[in-house]
């Protein structure tokens, strides 16, 4: 007797996502930076000086954004350079996302902000190893 037919593959009700390889992406050229916000090392907590500072450059983005600027890019670093370490780019994504949220709290739009987190700073970079840079967009 022939094989009894087999029923059709259902598909998996719960794939799981495969990771997207990372992309090395460098800082931009030619756009001027707005301002570095430091951490201390291994934290991504904001100090009081850093919101007060945040504060008062929330008024000049928000002025940007209104005279033609695109986006507001936030960049950010932890640990030493060249380390690309999920724990390094986890923290440095900490960072960025406390700066968002600083200038989201000051009326910057969260939509007009994008965020990198990229670890450790390149080995030719000389700024600091535990900050967030901001740049403007035009």
């Amino acid at each position: 007797p022939p094989p009894p037919p087999s029923a059709p593959a259902k598909p998996d009700p719960h794939p799981v996502a495969k990771a997207a390889p990372l992309l090395k992406i460098p800082p931009p050229k030619g756009l001027p930076k707005e301002q570095v916000v430091l951490f201390a090392p291994g934290s991504s907590a904001l100090s009081e000086n850093s919101k007060a500072r945040l504060n008062d450059l929330a008024f000049s983005l928000k002025t940007a954004l209104a005279n033609g600027a695109s986006q507001i890019e936030l960049i950010a670093y932890a640990g030493a350079p060249g380390d690309t370490s999920s724990a390094a780019r986890r923290l440095s994504l900490k960072r960025a996302l406390a700066v968002r949220e600083a200038l989201i709290v000051d009326g910057v739009p969260a939509g007009r902000i994008d965020v990198r987190a990229l670890g450790g700073v390149k080995e030719s970079d000389n700024g600091a190893t535990d900050r967030v840079d901001i740049f403007v967009k035009a």
